[in-house]
This record gives C-alpha cells, sequence and structure tokens, in this order.
C-alpha cells in the first residue's frame, strides 16, 4: 500500500511540473530599460493634486524616487535643489516621488520638504505602484529621461549636482 502511495505522489507532482511547464510561457520580463519610454503614472501631492508624468512632456525630467530617512537621499536633496533653482528656466524639471509606505507619517515627508526647501514638485507613491513599475531596489534611484519621454539614465544611489549637470546636459 506504501509503495501505491508512493507511486501516486510522484505521478502527482510530475504531473504538476508538466503543467507548470506547458502553461507558463517562461518569458523572462526584463522591465523597463535604458531607451524605452517611460510608463506615464499619476501620483498626487500632499496637498492632493494629481500630477502626470506626462504632463512634463517636452522637458527633460528627473524622477527622483526617496525617502526621509535615506543618508544618501539625504546628502543629494541639497544638491537636487540647487540645481533645480539654477536650472529650471531650460526645461528641466525634478519629479520626487516619495515613498511614503517606508515613511513613519506623512509628517515627516512634509517636515522634509520644508527643511530642504525642495521647489520641485513632489508626489507620494502611497501604493507603491509607480515603485514596482520602474523596479527600485535602491533608494534613491533616479530615472533621466528626454524631451521625448525615453529614458536615457538610470542611477542607483545619491546623485551630485556634477552628475545631475552632465545627465542634463547628455540629453540635449
Amino acid at each position: 500500500m506504501k509503495k501505491w502511495l508512493g507511486i501516486v505522489l510522484v505521478i502527482v507532482l510530475i504531473g504538476i511540473a508538466a503543467y507548470n511547464v506547458f502553461t507558463n510561457d517562461h518569458q523572462v520580463t526584463e522591465g523597463i530599460k535604458i531607451g524605452d519610454k517611460a510608463p506615464d503614472f499619476e501620483l498626487h501631492t500632499l496637498d492632493g493634486e494629481a500630477v502626470k508624468l506626462s504632463d512634463y512632456k517636452g522637458k527633460r525630467v528627473m524622477i527622483n524616487f526617496w525617502a526621509t530617512w535615506c543618508p544618501p537621499c539625504i546628502k543629494e536633496t541639497p544638491e537636487m535643489v540647487d540645481f533645480y533653482q539654477a536650472n529650471k528656466q531650460q526645461d528641466i524639471e525634478i519629479l520626487s516621488v516619495n515613498l511614503v509606505s517606508t515613511e513613519s507619517s506623512t509628517a515627516a515627508v512634509e517636515k522634509f520638504i520644508a527643511t530642504y526647501d525642495m521647489s520641485f514638485t513632489t508626489v507620494i507613491d502611497a501604493m507603491d505602484d509607480v515603485n514596482k513599475t520602474y523596479q527600485v531596489g535602491v533608494i534613491p534611484t533616479s530615472y533621466f529621461i528626454d524631451a521625448d519621454g525615453v529614458i536615457r539614465q538610470k542611477v542607483e544611489g545619491g546623485v551630485s549636482g556634477a552628475q545631475l549637470k552632465q545627465i542634463f546636459n547628455e540629453m540635449r
């Protein structure tokens, strides 16, 4: 009896394996990459204003995924603010995407924005949908999108003012 039970179990496992092999198309999803059109999204500011990536069509855009507790985010923010203030008249935008699911509260986000005088738009990814779409594995992560909406660079980790200048100049 035990022998038959073992044989039946093996047959069932082989059947499950065969089903999985034949029903999956085994396509490996690489996700978004440099040279792809940047996926559009809509998120909201802390004030509830809807913002879409497509609102920035025709401009060079940095999408920066960050959190208030992240040391490289804290380090890069003043350089981003300075760069933006010096270059915002040149069709350059920074779209700051806070990963609020990692935060203690939205009050911490508000305080951070005020502390660093972040004059560029900050939106909240409350459901982590955009985070997942853009496959953010490291905080901060920045995507640089040209005026045609094409991803030209991805930087994982903090960026300096010199890097910002170089990347935006390469996207002219």
